[in-house]
C-alpha cells in the first residue's frame, strides 16, 4: 500500500513540473516579432518623388556655392598687394613643406571640370508642353554615387543633404547627371526609371502622369519636376 501511494507521489510530482516548465517557458518567451508590412507602389512612388525633389534642392545649393567661389572677389588694391607680398615671402617655405610632405591619397573627385569628361555621356532632351516641335539635345555626364556623397556631404559637421538617397522606392538606382558648364542652363538631371526599372526615353515633355502608372520615369531638372505623379482629377 505504502507503495503504491509513494509511486502516485512521484508520478504526480513529475506531472506537476512538466506542467509548470511548459507554462513558465510559455510566459518568460519572448513574444514573436510583428510582421514587417510591405512598401506599397503608391508609398514608394511618393517616397521616390520626394527623395529626387530633395536631391535636386540639395544640387542647387552646391551649385549656387560653386558658381559663387567662381566670381571675383571684390578686394581693395591696397590689401591685393599686402596678399601679394606675403605670398611671395612664404613661397619658399611652403614649397620646402610640400616637399617634405608624403603624396595624399586621391580625392574622389566634384562631377565638373575635367573629371566630368570622362564620365558616360547621355543626350537628354526636355521639352516643355506647349512648345511646338522637341527641344533641343543636350549633353550630360552620369555621377557616380560616390561623387554624390562627396558633394553634397562633404563633411559631418557641413553638408547640403544629410541621407543621401542610392535607389528609388523599388530599390533601382536615382541616376544623377551633370553638365559639364555649371553657369549653362542646363546643369543638373535627376530620374527614377519607376516600378519595372526601365527608363522608357531620354526625351521628356514636362507634365504629369497619373499617379496609378507606377512603371513610368519620375525626372527633375534644373530647379523643376519634369515628370510627376499627379492624382486623376474628378
Amino acid at each position: 500500500m505504502k507503495k503504491a501511494v509513494l509511486t502516485l507521489v512521484v508520478v504526480g510530482a513529475g506531472a506537476a513540473g512538466v506542467w509548470y516548465y511548459l507554462n513558465h517557458q510559455k510566459s518568460t518567451s519572448a513574444p514573436a516579432p510583428a510582421p514587417v508590412p510591405a512598401i506599397t507602389d503608391a508609398d514608394a512612388q511618393k517616397k521616390t518623388v520626394e527623395d529626387i525633389r530633395n536631391m535636386g534642392t540639395a544640387w542647387m545649393s552646391w551649385l549656387t556655392d560653386q558658381v559663387g567661389e567662381n566670381e571675383p572677389p571684390d578686394i581693395p588694391p591696397l590689401k591685393r598687394e599686402l596678399e601679394r607680398d606675403l605670398m611671395a615671402s612664404a613661397l619658399p617655405l611652403l614649397l620646402l613643406a610640400q616637399a617634405a610632405a608624403p603624396d595624399p591619397a586621391p580625392p574622389v573627385q566634384c562631377p565638373v571640370g575635367d573629371y566630368a569628361k570622362s564620365l558616360p555621356a547621355v543626350t537628354f532632351t526636355i521639352t516643355k508642353a506647349n512648345r511646338n516641335g522637341p527641344g533641343q539635345g543636350v549633353e550630360f555626364r552620369k555621377v557616380p554615387y560616390e561623387s554624390t556623397m562627396v558633394s553634397l556631404h562633404p563633411a559631418d559637421d557641413f553638408f547640403y543633404m544629410k541621407e543621401i538617397p542610392k535607389t528609388d522606392g523599388w530599390g533601382h538606382e536615382i541616376e544623377v547627371y551633370i553638365h559639364e558648364n555649371l553657369l549653362g542652363a542646363n546643369v543638373f538631371v535627376i530620374r527614377s526609371p519607376g516600378r519595372d526599372g526601365k527608363f522608357s526615353s531620354t526625351e521628356y515633355s514636362i507634365s504629369s502622369f497619373e499617379a496609378g502608372n507606377f512603371d513610368d520615369d519620375i525626372v527633375w531638372a534644373d530647379g523643376y519636376m519634369v515628370r510627376w505623379p499627379e492624382q486623376k482629377k474628378e
